[in-house]
């Protein structure tokens, strides 16, 4: 609803620019909703902040992502499990929309490749092609040509482990995670 007088050009810029703020916060928590969604869709029924805002492209963490998360809570459309996990609600499943979510495994990979760095690509194909096997960090750097077990690497693999894109079976290796396949 207008609340500036259609003669007062300062007060009807001042509303429209109200109304687009609105308009892009509802965007975005719909993005959130449906990020939700496609993580149900690979059967995982919670995700982390890292990894949901990963898919609806924004950070929840702090600030403008983690009062439109609260928001949403507040609106019954996600619950917080537990610490740093977000889920859906009955309400908010039933206006998310998944989208197309992956059917293979080449689709899977292709999208989380899309998502992030080339690096975390290099690291995400060596363990999908070595999967279901974990391969030592220092092994699997020396096969992508990045040193992985300190500084920037390091960063790359503690990323792509807080995405739940790979995991750490045994202390100093890494493996490419279960949700990576969608297919048996």
């Amino acid at each position: 609803m207008m609340k500036a007088k259609a003669d007062d050009p300062k007060a009807l810029r001042a509303e429209v620019g109200r109304l687009q703020r609105n308009l892009l916060a509802l965007e975005q928590a719909q993005r959130i909703l449906n990020a939700l969604a496609f993580l149900e869709g690979l059967g995982v029924d919670q995700g982390t902040r890292p990894q949901v805002g990963l898919i609806a492209k924004m950070s929840l963490s702090g600030g403008y992502g983690q009062r439109l998360v609260g928001e949403l809570k507040s609106a019954g459309l996600v619950e917080y499990p537990s610490g740093n996990l977000l889920r859906l609600t009955d309400a908010g499943r039933r206006i998310a929309d998944a989208g197309a979510a992956p059917q293979t495994n080449a689709e899977l990979h292709a999208l989380m490749k899309g998502m992030v760095g080339t690096a975390h690509g290099k690291v995400l194909d060596a363990l999908i092609a070595a999967y279901p096997s974990a391969i030592g960090r220092e092994a699997l750097g020396e096969q992508i040509g990045i040193a992985l077990t300190g500084g920037y690497g390091q960063r790359v693999v503690g990323e792509l482990k807080t995405l739940g894109a790979i995991t750490y079976p045994t202390r100093g290796t890494v493996r490419a995670a279960d949700i990576m396949f969608v297919e048996a």
